[in-house]
């Protein structure tokens, strides 16, 4: 999904009205995006994450961008990327639900739902929420998810109101033969597809809770059999879609 050449400078000047600074003026402040999300935001040490395809993106459009977060490197064992050569900071989490970001709200410790956290820290411009898939894998219902999401948008909206919320769609995933885990979760490639499809198309209904919010589609981004190398998480391939995706849905977003 190639983006055209006069649309990246439309995103870059669009943007730059929305925060009041210009593309190429360095010394103003950088615009700031902060990531969320579980393993598909997070990479590890051979996959470099949508972000780094982001980050490129962003800068060839001629703005200066701060990615934000807490995390600096990636996976479970925290390790550099194939390709550090863009802002690595995130808040990706391999393995996290939907709960898991909200846990602080019950008191669960161990540093996770550290949400209030990160927004008072960083007050982003963007927000790119991911989250979900382990969700699906643990046989969370839809409904369930999808209010968590909605409990997710309140406090970003309460605490940071200015900052312009992208909710991605739940990925496809693989056959159940490439995914390996009908055993240790779902039972069935039929049930996955089913609660996929109903997550994403419930999440329409986050959009009517407060102003500046959209959904990206990474659904229909990614091609399962060719952009995800296990069936769950994006390959080189699917990760330009995913960021492809991000930064196409930040020029109509910007026009709230």
């Amino acid at each position: 999904m190639a983006l055209h050449p006069s649309r990246s400078i439309t995103l870059a000047w669009l943007l730059a009205a929305l925060i009041g600074i210009s593309p190429a003026a360095e010394h103003h402040q950088p615009i700031g995006i902060l990531p969320i999300g579980d393993s598909i935001t997070d990479g590890d040490g051979r996959h470099d994450s949508y972000r780094r395809h982001l980050w490129h993106l962003l800068r060839n459009a001629e703005y200066k961008v701060d990615f934000l977060g807490s995390r600096h490197l990636n996976g479970y064992y925290n390790e550099q990327p194939p390709n550090p050569d863009f802002d690595m900071d995130h808040e990706g989490h391999s393995g996290w639900t939907t709960r898991d970001v909200l846990s602080e709200l019950s008191g669960s410790g161990e540093g996770r739902g550290q949400l209030g956290d990160w927004l008072s820290t960083h007050a982003p411009a963007f927000i790119l929420l991911q989250i979900g898939t382990n969700d699906i894998l643990k046989c969370e219902d839809t409904n369930g998810i999808v209010a968590r999401i909605k409990q997710m948008v309140a406090i970003i909206h309460s605490i940071t109101p200015s900052s312009t919320i992208l909710i991605s769609t739940v990925l496809p995933l693989g056959s159940a033969q490439s995914l390996g885990f009908d055993d240790a979760y779902c039972p069935g490639k039929r049930g996955l597809d089913t609660a996929v499809n109903a997550l994403n198309q419930n999440l329409q209904g986050v959009l009517s809770e407060v102003a500046r919010v959209d959904i990206v589609d990474l659904n229909r981004a990614i091609d399962p059999a060719s952009d995800l190398y296990d069936g769950i998480h994006p390959n080189a391939s699917g990760e330009r879609r995913i960021a492809e995706a991000w930064f196409a849905a930040m020029t109509p977003a910007t026009t709230r």
